[in-house]
């Protein structure tokens, strides 16, 4: 499958406080939200031991990946593969894009529609910074 950027080497941040994580957001250096996702044990774009976090124990992320979805234009169009490398690039190039490493934000509750969503009665657990580069190139 064409589009998919699997994260760099993550270091183990701790866990800040108690919740059942669902969704992430990644932001660059810059504080600019860039995407969001979903956290779990399996069928997820952030693949975990547990969603159950305790504060105070690291977490350890088993596997990450961005997937640019074959039809991001609109439902009558697809792209091809190289466009869909190219574009699943673009966005994740984004998180390197401010001064320093880019990082995330692991939440419980429900997710918003989008990085433009602003964050509710969600709950903050846990806050990591990535490698720079933050993820590797599409394939």
């Amino acid at each position: 499958m064409a589009g998919v950027a699997t994260a760099n080497a993550i270091s183990n941040p701790t866990i800040s406080a108690n919740g059942t994580a669902s969704w992430y957001r990644v932001f660059d250096s810059d504080d600019t939200a860039i995407f969001d996702g979903t956290v779990g044990t399996s069928n997820a774009s952030m693949i975990v031991g547990t969603t159950t976090f305790v504060s105070g124990l690291e977490l350890a992320v088993s596997s990450w990946t961005y997937t640019h979805p074959a039809d991001s234009c609109d439902t009558y169009t697809t792209a091809s593969n190289a466009a869909r490398n190219a574009a699943c690039d673009a966005v994740v190039d984004l998180v390197d894009a401010g001064a320093a490493a880019g990082y995330f934000i692991v939440y419980d509750g429900s997710q918003p529609a989008g990085p433009d969503t602003a964050v509710t009665t969600q709950n903050a657990l846990v806050t990591g910074t990535f490698s720079d580069p933050a993820f590797g190139a599409a394939a």
